[in-house]
């Protein structure tokens, strides 16, 4: 039981924010990124244009932007977590599973319309955990300490030039941090409490504009055809007025309610001949900036902080314009950057930054991480795709499959930190038409 009491309280000290003078609130694994693609990206990802299914679980919005050609689309993520414990039942794992359609291919409507669906499953595995008696020297049994967040996510997408997606995901969390009960009903040191989040992600093709404007494509030369869009991403985590209680325990604390705005760019080029489209190059950045909203009274120089506390409305602290838009740091909330350069589809560079204030958690690391893209490669054989013709499988991985992984690693500022060297493997499945 205290190895177990002490992951958890530095699992919260290293998770929630401003976590004196801003809030305390229960169950910090929520707030742990989901995904090596975000990760290596400073853990930016609320406005980042990515078709990784797991990024439904950060903003609910992106589902909308998946899934418009019937894809169906599988993710899976782990990451060891706090590795300079070297415990080895100590992980944080995630998976996600999407499907959609085009409303259009069933209704004669304008504009385009999406409806996506979606299933995920966020699980921090905690290990095995001795019970021992305060009235006997000797442990009685074991049991297996874990949180978990099953979320069901439905999104509507939007295209008419400009591409816009809304989302919601509702959140079943289960919280085992003592020996009774299971998922099923309550007991000692577990908890239950149902949430939701939801969030909005835009696109706008500024060169597609521009190409829609001049009534002819953009090119450079015959065959290359440049990009460039802007992206707006909001994601509210956790909402609902409940508490969170333990079986046993005569205290409550709030979900660790959390705002995300960001914004980011997509550009590069597009080679396009008769037989062939590939993207040569292609370059992502985003930033957001992060605000658990809860609020406890009291400040950091207080002895004790005074009880009570209460949700805060809006994006907290957060001044989109001066944060997002121009960079500037603020000591109340976390900022994230990153950044993606990509060739030829198949290969894929990030770096990011994390910073947070040094009174409100002091976590100030970079990140770094590479893709790989399965289709990116098999797409330099479509020249030649009649020769695969004959071979339906063949031919079906050629048209309809997309295979990537993605890898990630953080380098803490601080030397000896829990969360240095922490790295985390994804894998995604796409089928589409």
């Amino acid at each position: 039981m205290l190895r177990s009491l002490a992951i958890i309280l530095l699992t919260g000290s290293l998770l929630i924010v401003n976590c004196f003078a801003q809030g305390e609130a229960a169950l910090p694994f929520l707030l742990i990124s989901p995904y090596a693609e975000a990760n290596g990206m400073g853990e930016a990802s609320v406005a980042n244009s990515t078709d990784n299914p797991l990024a439904m679980i950060v903003n609910p919005a992106h589902l909308g932007m998946q899934v418009g050609n019937g894809r169906f689309s599988f993710g899976y993520n782990r990451t060891d977590w706090f590795p300079g414990f070297g415990i080895e039942d100590l992980y944080y794992r995630t998976f996600a599973v999407t499907a959609g359609m085009n409303l259009n291919d069933l209704f004669d409507i304008t504009p385009g319309l999406i409806l996506g669906a979606g299933y995920s499953r966020v699980f921090l595995n905690l290990g095995k955990q001795i019970i021992m008696p305060p009235d006997a020297p000797d442990p009685t049994g074991t049991f297996s300490a874990y949180e978990s967040s099953d979320q069901f996510t439905l999104s509507l997408g939007f295209d008419f030039f400009v591409k816009a997606s809304a989302g919601i995901s509702f959140k079943n969390i289960y919280s085992k941090l003592g020996s009774g009960g299971s998922e099923q009903e309550d007991g000692f040191g577990t908890a239950s409490v149902n949430s939701y989040d939801y969030g909005v992600l835009i696109k706008i093709p500024v060169i597609e504009g521009v190409s829609l404007f001049r009534e002819k494509p953009v090119r450079l030369g015959n065959s290359l055809l440049p990009y460039f869009d802007f992206n707006f991403g909001l994601a509210l985590n956790n909402r609902g007025d409940k508490e969170v209680s333990y079986g046993g325990v005569f205290f409550s604390d709030p979900l660790p309610r959390y705002a995300r705005i960001g914004i980011g760019i997509d550009l590069g080029l597009v080679y396009e001949t008769e037989n062939v489209k590939l993207r040569p190059v292609s370059f992502k950045w985003t930033r957001e900036a992060n605000d658990i909203l809860v609020h406890r009274p009291g400040s950091l120089s207080s002895v004790a902080i005074e009880p009570g506390w209460k949700y805060r409305g809006g994006l907290g602290d957060i001044n989109f314009f001066d944060e997002v838009i121009l960079g500037k740091t603020n000591p109340e909330t976390i900022m994230k950057s990153g950044w993606e350069f990509g060739i030829l589809g198949v290969f894929y560079i990030r770096g990011g930054r994390f910073e947070e204030d040094q009174l409100r958690g002091n976590r100030n690391f970079s990140t770094q991480g590479i893709g790989i893209r399965f289709a990116g490669i098999i797409e330099s054989f479509k020249p030649n795709d009649e020769a695969f013709s004959g071979n339906p499988i063949l031919d079906f991985l050629l048209h309809h499959v997309d295979i990537r992984y993605h890898y990630s690693e953080i380098n803490t500022d601080e030397s000896n930190h829990p969360l240095d060297r922490t790295r985390t493997h994804s894998v995604s499945l796409a089928i589409f038409k």
